[in-house]
């Protein structure tokens, strides 16, 4: 009977142990990828402050996949979406930032066009993914939606 017991007290142990093993880690955000100080983000949401806007975000981890040189109808990157971080961030604009996406490059836009397109896209698509750069100041100075 205490062979049992033991047994059974053992297996509960492991069994405790692997759900504890299960438990997804802390989501590490990908940063120094393309430059010194360029960061993934998504969820983000504008801020209207007194002199700038500042963007509150969550920071996403994105590998990226290169296709196929011979297929040159589609786009020669693709990504992956590791993970999204649940903790919440904020970073303040420079008041010259620029924003471009991939269709940006077939059409005529100007700096403050492309300015009211990324407003326009962060109240449309809450789960768009950019690839921001910092300044030294730690203010986004380049947004680019990938």
């Amino acid at each position: 009977m205490k062979k049992i017991y033991i047994l059974l007290l053992f297996m509960i142990t492991l069994s405790c142990k692997q759900k504890n093993d299960s438990k997804q880690e802390v989501c590490k955000c990908n940063s120094n990828l393309f430059s010194r100080y360029s960061l993934f983000i998504t969820n983000v949401v504008v801020i209207d402050t007194l002199d700038n806007y500042e963007l509150i975000y969550n920071c996403a981890s994105v590998n990226f996949n290169i296709k196929s040189i011979f297929n040159s109808k589609e786009n020669n990157e693709s990504f992956n979406t590791d993970c999204i971080s649940e903790e919440v961030d904020k970073l303040r604009l420079t008041k010259d930032f620029s924003y471009s996406t991939e269709e940006m490059k077939y059409i005529e836009i100007t700096v403050e066009g492309a300015r009211l397109d990324f407003f326009e896209e962060v109240k449309n698509n809450k789960k768009a993914i950019f690839m921001v750069r910092l300044n030294e100041k730690k203010e986004i100075d380049l947004i680019e939606k990938i």
